[in-house]
């Protein structure tokens, strides 16, 4: 017998009315968000040391989760539940006009600086493909990745719903499967960093923690244990290290390692505030709203400033300190990094919130 979704309804299949946004999501988007600095930031070493591959190395899985489980989200409000209305071109458009706008923005910038600063001349194809690869900097993949992700994820909500973990299993079994294939054909590294495929499950899960309820179950405790234990195996003992290839140190781009990503998320879901009730709370929140923002401001901060700022700041502050506590400077360029994305991204956010309001009040003028 088939199990469906738990989409929440009231009698007489009255649709639940739900909230637009939820604060624990905008939480757990402020703690990928800061994860993936931090990543860009650190070394590997120092990473390792801290263990994050069990927490800070999740950021970018962590945002296609959370992406699934708000794209999820949003067909449940709207009652969603057929092909037609799932791939509903006006809403497929705000969805990606939501994510391009910005990048375009972004990536506009960062062509006038390569061209101004190195003299750099693009041609047309390789302008194209720049863009199209997502632009520059550290985790520019993830815009492609996106992209992908916002027009697969209906066929695995409209799956999820009639067979939630039916769901699960064929999509773990299938990004295993294309894995597979992608490392076989001997496809090119970068070509391969562009794809949905190794966050498929990913965004299946986040699509089913939307359809039966963020909580955890039996399956998730023991899917827990063995994402931990793989994450040991790959990302401190080395195993599977010819095949698993992943701009992410170790296996954590990889199907099994999200066991421990739904762990991270549900922790996050049960345990973050429902409502902003604090000053630090209200600031998450806001780098939560603004974490598309500042993952584009990362992105061009740490592929042109970055390595002056270690030289021109770091280094000499660094031999300035004794020796035993030079290691200060590293919270140090943590801090500096973290402050100075979220606080160009949240002011671009609020920017464009605000600019958006006014052009939306603007009467328009008869012809």
């Amino acid at each position: 017998m088939k199990r469906k979704g738990r989409i929440p309804e009231k009698e007489h299949g009255e649709k639940k009315s739900l909230p637009d946004r939820l604060v624990e999501v905008d939480l757990l988007k402020a703690c990928a968000i800061l994860a993936v600095i931090l990543i860009h930031t650190l070394y590997t070493p120092i990473l390792l040391l801290i263990g994050a591959p069990f927490h800070i190395w999740h950021a970018v899985p962590l945002f296609i989760l959370i992406a699934g489980y708000t794209s999820a989200y949003a067909y449940i409000r709207r009652g969603s539940k057929t092909l037609d209305t799932c791939y509903d071109p006006r809403l497929i458009y705000r969805r990606i006009k939501r994510i391009l706008e910005p990048f375009a923005v972004m990536w506009i910038f960062q062509v006038l600086a390569i061209i101004i600063l190195s003299g750099w001349i693009f041609t047309y194809s390789s302008l194209v493909q720049n863009f199209l690869f997502g632009g520059n900097g550290p985790g520019s993949y993830y815009i492609p990745v996106i992209i992908q992700h916002v027009l697969i994820i209906p066929l695995i909500f409209l799956f999820a719903i009639r067979y939630p973990r039916g769901m699960l299993i064929i999509t773990f079994v299938l990004d295993l499967l294309l894995e597979l294939f992608l490392y076989l054909s001997g496809i090119s590294s970068g070509v391969y960093a562009v794809l949905y495929v190794r966050y498929l499950f990913a965004g299946a899960l986040g699509v089913y923690l939307a359809v039966s309820g963020p909580r955890f179950t039996r399956w998730m405790g023991v899917g827990g244990i063995i994402g931990f234990v793989y994450l040991t195996l790959t990302a401190y003992l080395g195993l599977f290290s010819n095949i698993l290839r992943s701009n992410i140190e170790g296996g954590i781009s990889h199907a099994p390692a999200y066991f421990w990503t739904i762990v991270l998320a549900v922790t996050g879901f049960i345990l973050f505030p429902k409502k902003v009730t604090t000053g630090s709370v209200k600031i998450l929140e806001i780098i939560g709203k603004s974490s598309w923002h500042i993952f584009l401001v990362q992105m061009t901060f740490f592929y042109f400033s970055w390595q002056w700022i270690q030289i021109q700041l770091l280094l000499p502050l660094q031999q300035l300190m004794p020796r035993s506590i030079d290691f200060l400077v590293i919270p140090v360029g943590a801090l500096l990094t973290i402050t100075l994305c979220c606080s160009v991204g949240c002011i671009w956010y609020a920017s464009g919130e605000y600019l958006q309001k006014i052009l939306s009040k603007t009467p328009m003028n008869p012809e």
